[in-house]
């Protein structure tokens, strides 16, 4: 799930479609889903996805002013929390430049 984006996009809806380690769908229902992005040990920003349909794995993360400010190569996580289970996924490559 590489994600390319344009440096200084805001106010747009990212969506994404989780799986489970062999490629098929992740029932997110009840899941708090989160998006972690970092270049190397530096945060770049993080925050709640919407799950628009827990049975068929799909949420979205709308992205906020700020939150794409850099150009940069970076890589993000997507986390799952149900209670106390914290469940990442694989990380994933997110180029930020000025031209997608």
């Amino acid at each position: 799930m590489a994600w390319m984006v344009k440096k200084g996009t805001k106010n747009i809806d990212q969506f994404f479609t989780i799986k489970e380690s062999d490629g098929t769908v992740k029932n997110i229902s009840g899941y708090t889903v989160r998006i972690n992005a970092r270049q190397g040990s530096t945060s770049l920003f993080s925050g709640v996805l919407t799950v628009a349909s827990g049975t068929t794995g799909y949420a979205y993360y709308t992205v906020l002013s700020g939150d794409l400010s850099y150009s940069t190569n970076a890589d993000y996580e997507i986390v799952l929390e149900k209670g106390n289970e914290l469940i990442p996924t694989e990380t994933y490559p997110l180029q930020i430049g000025r031209r997608v």
